[in-house]
């Protein structure tokens, strides 16, 4: 099992990116997000983003979240057949305090 830590509790006051994952041996994955503080969050969302080059990025269908209180937010991806994965934050105003982790399922190379 793969786990990181992609973001680590930042407070968004613009739109923003998580570091890039690289996703070697993984089959499946999951985001997750804990929103823990709002102040008047307008138009802020979160959306997975997949890549094979980390440097031209595509939204993943499916993905995309309101941010509009205090939660957790669990978003999976299965069948990975790209090589970099983040998550994307958008805002239109006001401010929230996130982190975020990712967790793999790693192929069984045996």
């Amino acid at each position: 099992m793969y786990r990181a830590t992609i973001l680590t509790s930042q407070t968004l006051s613009a739109a923003t990116n998580t570091v890039s994952t690289r996703l070697r041996y993984i089959k499946g994955a999951s985001v997750q997000v804990s929103v823990s503080a709002v102040s008047s969050p307008v138009g802020q969302s979160v959306k997975l983003q997949a890549s094979n080059d980390n440097t031209n990025w595509v939204d993943i269908s499916g993905t995309a979240n309101n941010i509009t209180a205090i939660s957790e937010i669990m978003m999976n991806v299965s069948d990975i057949g790209f090589k970099w994965l983040r998550a994307a934050f958008l805002r239109t105003s006001g401010t929230v305090t996130v982190s975020a982790i990712i967790v793999g399922k790693e192929h069984n190379l045996n």
